[in-house]
């Protein structure tokens, strides 16, 4: 009785073993990132920005993801950061840290209002979020934050009453809206991996 006990401990414990080994290759092998940037589910690199005369850019297609827009800039998540981070102008601040999920260091960009965040992937800074602070600032469709959960649903067409979060997926992007007593209270494009 006593050795069928040991063994099927043993058994046990070789199964959790083989699970938590076959759950770290899955996981490291996901770190290793692609080396030529950016790209999709499929494995198709992600379409850069396009510099516009006067330094601003703009992404190939609206289609591809929900954007952000600043003036003549637009920001499209997963795009080269360097020359919309130059279209922008002077942060009024800027941060840095070691990346926990990429290479290289996670980069904050602050400017009035808004935040602009990247990370690194072969030696190349891509923009990774844009976070709203007040509403100064509003997505191209209109949305704010003190906006209305009514106009949540008008513009985007989703039902935001009585919800505290509406997650929106488009393309390689996610706009993710936070709601509190039917107004909004934050506004963040997020780039999806």
């Amino acid at each position: 009785m006593k050795k069928n006990v040991l063994k099927k401990g043993r058994l046990i414990s070789a199964l959790i073993m083989a699970l938590v080994i076959s759950l770290s290759v899955v996981l490291l092998s996901g770190c290793e990132g692609n080396k030529d940037g950016p790209s999709d589910a499929t494995g198709k690199p992600v379409s850069d920005a396009t510099a516009l005369p006067g330094g601003a850019t703009t992404a190939p297609s609206q289609d591809d993801g929900y954007v952000f827009k600043k003036g003549d800039v637009t920001v499209k998540m997963k795009a080269k950061a360097a020359d919309i981070i130059t279209a922008l102008g002077k942060p009024t601040s800027y941060y840095e840290s070691p990346s926990c999920a990429f290479e290289g260091m996670d980069k904050t960009y602050s400017y009035p209002g808004f935040d602009v965040t990247t990370y690194t992937e072969g030696g190349v800074d891509y923009i990774s979020g844009v976070v709203f602070w007040d509403d100064s600032v509003e997505t191209p469709e209109g949305l704010f934050i003190g906006a209305s959960a009514a106009d949540v649903q008008r513009i985007y067409g989703t039902e935001a009453a009585g919800k505290t979060k509406v997650e929106l997926e488009k393309g390689s992007s996610q706009l993710l809206i936070l709601l509190k007593d039917d107004t909004v209270t934050s506004i963040q494009y997020l780039a999806m991996y």
